[in-house]
């Protein structure tokens, strides 16, 4: 009876088809942010990383906290910054106490959207280390990546749901295999070592979300979704 799905990623459309929906009713349609107006990267410390959502085992971030964690042992001198809270706040407890961290980790709580985009704004490295849950929970796209995208931030996703639509990798952030906290390490020491390295992807993020994933666009591209559908409905009733 569903004349169109609209699927947030590939792996969603796929997805929808594989549980028996009509190929041809299944579109994909990302969700779009603000483009906030900014000329260049804001004034940042070259020490900030962040992380946000909420603490459940699909976000991954107990992979980003061995990841920070090592990029700690390495001699970098950096700050993460975890917004959000959850059922796994022990855990993350637990390994931050391992690499004896706990004046390196800011908790800040559950934050209004615009804290959140205030304090991204701050931060020049955004971790997004999602995992298929267990329970087979997981990520369409992740929104705060485009936010970060939008305003000159990289961000380090893996490969889970829609994320590789969302970074280009080694362009605008980096991909990394799930649950793979060594080469999260990896590629979180590059872009914390190499200032250059986090102005170009910065800049090629936030070009990329401009063109891509303008929420202006996006909403027109929904509102031909609906008019599609309405025209087909009007000529099946013509019928």
């Amino acid at each position: 009876n569903v004349d169109r799905f609209l699927a947030a990623s590939n792996e969603l459309h796929d997805l929808l088809i594989q549980l028996g929906a009509p190929p041809d009713r299944v579109k994909v349609w990302r969700l779009g942010v603000l483009i906030p107006e900014l000329d260049s990267i804001p004034e940042r410390s070259g020490q900030n990383i962040v992380m946000v959502g909420r603490f459940t085992e699909k976000k991954g971030h107990i992979y980003g906290l061995e990841a920070f964690g090592s990029l700690l042992e390495q001699g970098v001198d950096a700050t993460l910054h975890l917004v959000g809270d959850g059922e796994l706040r022990t855990q993350y407890d637990k390994i931050i106490k391992r690499f004896d961290m706990a004046d390196r980790v800011k908790f800040h709580g559950v934050l209004s959207h615009p804290d959140v985009l205030e304090l991204m704004e701050k931060m020049d490295v955004l971790m997004c280390p999602s995992v298929i849950a267990a329970n087979g929970d997981r990520e369409s796209g992740i929104l705060v990546a485009k936010e970060a995208g939008a305003r000159y931030v990289p961000v380090i996703g893996t490969y889970h749901g829609g994320i590789p639509e969302i970074i280009d990798d080694g362009k605008t952030g980096f991909l990394v295999p799930e649950r793979d906290s060594k080469t999260l390490a990896q590629r979180l020491w590059q872009l914390m070592t190499d200032p250059q390295l986090r102005e170009t992807m910065g800049h090629a993020a936030r070009e990329k979300m401009a063109k891509e994933y303008n929420i202006v666009q996006r909403i027109d591209v929904l509102e031909n979704h609906y008019d599609e559908v309405r025209q087909e409905f009007a000529s099946a009733s013509d019928h």
